[in-house]
């Protein structure tokens, strides 16, 4: 088994993990952030909020395709070392019958 792999793909879904909890308040931060300086400077920052929530979501996505892509990985490498196990059990009985 090639460990460097389970690793790699184990630290870049924690970290999208983290990513995600880091980034999902931060949607709501900005709408009450937008609402609370609309209110007081009476301007129009309405494009510079909407930049922000651009963005976030942006990132948002950004995150949300590499979590996929890191599961369909390790699913991809379960699938390959369950068809590996099953051919060296086929090949431990086929040896097992003959002894």
């Amino acid at each position: 088994m090639d460990t460097s792999l389970i690793k790699s793909l184990t630290i870049k879904k924690r970290n999208a993990i983290n990513l995600k909890h880091i980034m999902t308040p931060q949607e709501e931060i900005l709408a009450e952030l937008g609402k609370l300086l609309k209110e007081l400077y009476h301007g129009d920052l309405d494009v510079y909020f909407e930049d922000l929530e651009y963005k976030h979501d942006k990132i948002m996505s950004n995150i949300a395709i590499v979590t996929e892509s890191t599961d369909t990985l390790s699913d991809s490498y379960n699938s390959l070392m369950t068809i590996k196990t099953n051919h060296m059990v086929s090949v431990l009985t086929i040896v097992t019958v003959i002894i």
